[in-house]
């Protein structure tokens, strides 16, 4: 996390605990959190494909972001 946190990355997880040190210490400082529950490998690189743009632009205006297979969520 320190080194995305100084590299000004996002850090892109399925575990639902990097929400809860989000919150709570807001580390990482930019989280995309991925809910699809199970999904194949080609299906969630579809998701990751077909919204890039959305997802890079959510990024860019919240530290929390998350990516289900119906949408993207903004949180905060």
């Amino acid at each position: 996390m320190a080194v995305a946190d100084s590299n000004a990355r996002v850090v892109v997880s399925k575990d639902r605990d990097f929400v809860y040190l989000h919150v709570l210490s807001d580390r990482p400082h930019s989280l995309l959190l991925v809910s699809t529950g199970n999904i194949s490998n080609d299906e969630l690189i579809g998701l990751f494909v077909a919204n890039l743009d959305r997802i890079v632009a959510a990024c860019e205006t919240s530290g929390l972001v998350e990516l289900s297979r119906a949408a993207i969520v903004v949180h905060g």
